[in-house]
């Protein structure tokens, strides 16, 4: 396979707004996750945003958030929906990499972007390079921009001074509807009560 100058692709362009577009999702999100956090915290002050932004780790500051939830949280219901949810930020985060350390190749036919990018693997295992083309980055694009809507929509019914039915009155996200349907297919396990 010959490799040519990505530059020399015009497809490129459309690409690097793909990227683009998902890397400023996955801010967007960042961004809604900061402010549950400060609402959690419970201070309108900037002390929050400033503990948040000192945290430089995205799995750090989601283990902090997810410290701060379960001990604000008091209904099963929330608790158990930040807990999918959760999960589903989580594993984005590594779609997230695999844009934002990722590189472009081309050939004479198309471009595309590999995560991780590595003359070793170009070398070395070319047919097992990972290839991302346009489609792959518009389901990343579109499941960042769900994550930021759930997490937006979720900051506002878990706030500890919300109204008590402002859950039931906010029209969920799709993803939250989706979470909560989850979340009620799973079997619970009967509690034993002592004997």
């Amino acid at each position: 396979m010959a490799v040519i100058p990505a530059s020399m692709n015009p497809k490129l362009k459309e690409l690097k707004l793909l990227l683009a577009e998902g890397m400023h999702q996955w801010s967007l999100l960042e961004l809604a996750l900061s402010h549950l956090f400060a609402s959690q915290v419970g201070t309108k002050h900037p002390l929050a945003y400033i503990i948040w932004d000192s945290v430089i780790s995205f799995d750090a500051k989601l283990s902090c958030l997810n410290a701060v939830l379960n001990f604000n949280l008091k209904d099963d219901d929330l608790k158990a929906l930040w807990g999918r949810l959760g999960d589903r930020i989580q594993k984005a985060n590594s779609l997230r990499n695999q844009l934002a350390h990722s590189g472009y190749l081309s050939n004479s036919k198309d471009v595309y972007l590999v995560p991780y990018l590595s003359v070793a693997a170009i070398v070395t295992k070319p047919k097992e390079i990972k290839r991302l083309k346009e489609n792959d980055l518009k389901i990343r694009e579109e499941t960042f921009k769900a994550l930021v809507s759930a997490t937006q929509w979720f900051s506002i019914v878990a706030n500890p001074g919300s109204q008590p039915d402002s859950k039931d009155v906010l029209k969920a996200p799709d993803l939250i509807t989706e979470l909560r349907g989850l979340i009620f297919q799973t079997p619970v396990k009967p509690k034993r009560h002592g004997r």
